[in-house]
């Protein structure tokens, strides 16, 4: 009895292909899950507030006041934002008594 060639060559081929979709699933999941726990620290509603610039803050200070995280990555990028939403270019252009927007998750 002979056994024919050709169909193995597709059976293999259908095992790698479904092997390749199985891992692009699980690397998908990975991806949504991590994404769910870098936002559930985030999950209300944003809201605005203006803070007064009082004697000696820096925007660190202020950041670290309103960020809800304590990670430095964290606070650095709410002073990027800070000084985005307000129109600061350099960090150490704050005045005593001048007004900033700052966010928060409520």
């Amino acid at each position: 009895m002979t056994v024919s060639r050709k169909n193995s060559g597709k059976a293999g081929g259908r095992k790698l292909l479904a092997a390749a979709i199985i891992l692009i699933g699980i690397a998908a999941l990975m991806c949504g899950f991590s994404r769910i726990r870098a936002g559930a620290a985030h999950s209300g509603k944003i809201c605005y507030t203006s803070v007064r610039v009082e004697q000696g803050d820096t925007l660190w200070d202020i950041a670290q006041k309103w960020c809800g995280d304590d990670s430095s990555a964290s606070v650095r990028a709410y002073v990027d934002r800070i000084m985005e939403l307000n129109g600061i270019s350099r960090a150490d252009n704050l005045r005593t008594g001048s007004y900033l927007t700052v966010y928060y998750y409520r």
